[in-house]
């Protein structure tokens, strides 16, 4: 078992056109070396930042550790296809 501390891995800007209104950044958690089958990473957003609508080839899973909804888009504003955790 390999023991993974967030705060203990450098995050690293995610430079992509997927990404629209401030800085995101990416704490890899799975190297190509330790997995040819999974992409495991923790995004950050910081405050103004999110994603632009997309698919991926895969099935993804996102595990939110907070979230703040703006005045634009509200968490009962999510995408059906997306679940949410139910309280």
């Amino acid at each position: 078992m390999k023991v993974l501390k967030p705060d203990e891995i450098p995050a690293e800007s995610a430079n992509s056109p997927l990404f629209t209104g401030g800085p995101v950044t990416r704490q890899p958690l799975l190297t190509p070396e330790m997995s040819n089958n999974f992409n495991l990473a923790v995004v950050n957003f910081s405050a103004g930042a999110r994603n632009k609508m997309h698919t991926h080839s895969s099935d993804q899973v996102l595990f939110v550790t907070a979230l703040t909804p703006s005045r634009r888009s509200t968490a009962s504003a999510w995408p059906r296809t997306c679940s949410r955790p139910r309280r």
